[in-house]
């Protein structure tokens, strides 16, 4: 499989009894990485809906080569560009054949954080959801000497929502440290996660964050605070139809409490 030159980020949107899950390792800015992402999870049975395999390179935009399994993947130019920070996809769906363990070797590439694979899977009996999934490339907090003229040192992303409802949200960063504290992550301007200090061992971090998603349009939003790093992928599992609030869950069972009462008393 060879990804096509120029190849574009993805806005994808998923529906039915479906879930998303993402597995990433870290490196230290290396120019192959290679090792293997631990996939576990996934219901047995399911149908894998969709699955990528993401990279991201610093200080350069060359083709990188990827192997995933036995499988030669080609040659694949940036996804999408930010400043110095680039975004690569593959698409594996056809590899993943559910929990396992699968080996990745990317080479080409200059400084090389992280490596993601990121499923959406979907099995009968499962609780109808919405499944949203974009990729981008977005360069938080450059240094003046490094910064893109006009670029937004604290980048959002809108995720659209057709009903309101507890969700999660999922994002992934590389390159991100310690020694810069203090990140905020942002939906809806409320704050629901943070420091960004590589969670998963330096440098990278994956978040998957509780979230109160509204019905329209959802803004995700992170900030640096004197750190740098990219941001490049970003999940959001939302309800698939009207979450009725606790006071109308009362109204109901009070009306129906009330029915039978009056059932009771004529019977």
């Amino acid at each position: 499989m060879c990804i096509p030159a120029f190849a574009l980020p993805i806005y994808s949107v998923y529906t039915g009894p479906v879930a998303a899950t993402v597995e990433a390792v870290v490196f230290p800015g290396v120019s192959q990485a290679q090792g293997s992402l631990q996939v576990a999870g996934i219901p047995t049975g399911a149908t894998i809906k969709a699955a990528y395999l993401y990279t991201s390179d610093w200080f350069s935009t060359a083709p990188l080569q990827a192997t995933f399994g036995s499988q030669s993947l080609g040659s694949s130019d940036p996804a999408s560009t930010d400043g110095q920070f680039s975004n690569y996809r593959w698409d594996v769906t056809s590899a993943i054949t559910g929990n396992g363990s699968y080996d990745f070797d990317l080479t080409g590439g200059t400084q090389i954080y992280s490596v993601a694979l990121a499923i959406v899977y979907s099995e009968p009996g499962m609780p109808d959801r919405v499944v949203t999934l974009t990729d981008f490339s977005h360069e938080v907090g450059a240094p003046a000497d490094h910064a893109v003229a006009g670029a937004d040192p604290n980048p959002s992303v809108s995720l659209e929502a057709m009903y309101g409802g507890l969700g999660t949200l999922w994002l992934l960063t590389n390159a991100d440290d310690s020694a810069s504290t203090g990140e905020g992550i942002y939906f809806n301007t409320n704050q629901v996660g943070g420091p960004v200090d590589s969670n998963l061992g330096l440098y990278g971090s994956l978040f998957r964050l509780p979230v109160n998603v509204q019905a329209g349009t959802n803004v995700v939003s992170m900030t640096s605070n004197g750190d740098w790093y990219g941001w490049s992928l970003a999940i959001l599992d939302a309800p698939s139809s009207v979450v009725p609030e606790p006071a109308s869950i009362l109204l109901t069972m009070t009306g129906l409490g009330a029915l039978l009462l009056c059932r009771r008393r004529r019977s």
